[in-house]
């Protein structure tokens, strides 16, 4: 991992927008793990979003993005991440990684990272921005968010950051034993985060969490 400019530097312009984001959006309303809310207080969350939304970027709130899709609101984030129980060492897969941030955040808190994105604009705009932000323990791909990864499983934790109306059994076969999968579901007319870990032979426990709203799983 070699993440070159995502530093504490008070002479940043957003250092201090990114703070209070963190403290007051993040931090204030639950998230505790402090090595993911340093990781949100190091990347440029800015840097993610286009130029016309860019004076949005640390308000609690989501943000469209390209192809009609959206970059969700900083707490909601957190609450994602705090789930999985990430540890260094860990590889970890994002099913719809729209503009690369939340990849982004990854990339400091566990070993390897793989993305896969439906639309290639998206991939095109997250891989280029990963690397210009130094995170080189990435690698995003276009495809059926639905299939998983097949081709780089098995995962530690998998991350859905779009809605689902089920579980994927890929999922589940990409998953390690001990493995955490955090997802939003359908669930009548509102959607929530759940919790699913993976035992021997299949799913060993679900929880469900926040609500939500987010872009449905292409």
């Amino acid at each position: 991992m070699n993440i070159n400019i995502h530093n504490l530097d008070s002479a940043d312009p957003h250092f201090l927008e990114r703070k209070q984001m963190v403290e007051s959006q993040v931090r204030d309303r639950g998230i505790v793990d402090e090595r993911i809310l340093d990781s949100m207080l190091r990347v440029a969350r800015h840097k993610f979003v286009p130029m016309e939304v860019r004076d949005c970027s640390y308000q609690d709130r989501p943000l469209p993005i390209l192809c009609d899709q959206t970059i969700s609101q900083p707490f909601i984030i957190g609450n994602c991440l705090e789930l999985l129980e990430l540890s260094a060492g860990q590889r970890v897969l994002e099913v719809g990684s729209g503009c690369g941030y939340v990849a982004a955040l990854l990339s400091l808190l566990v070993s390897e990272v793989w993305g896969i994105e439906y639309y290639g604009p998206l991939v095109d705009l997250a891989s280029k921005t990963l690397i210009d932000q130094g995170a080189t323990n990435v690698r995003i791909l276009q495809g059926d968010g639905k299939l998983g990864a097949v081709d780089f499983a098995p995962y530690d934790r998998i991350l859905v950051s779009c809605a689902a109306r089920k579980v994927e059994s890929s999922w589940l076969d990409q998953l390690r034993p001990g493995g955490i999968l955090v997802c939003p579901l359908q669930d009548g007319h509102d959607q929530y985060l759940y919790k699913l870990g993976k035992g021997l032979t299949g799913w060993k426990y679900e929880s469900k969490h926040t609500r939500v709203r987010f872009v449905p799983l292409l």
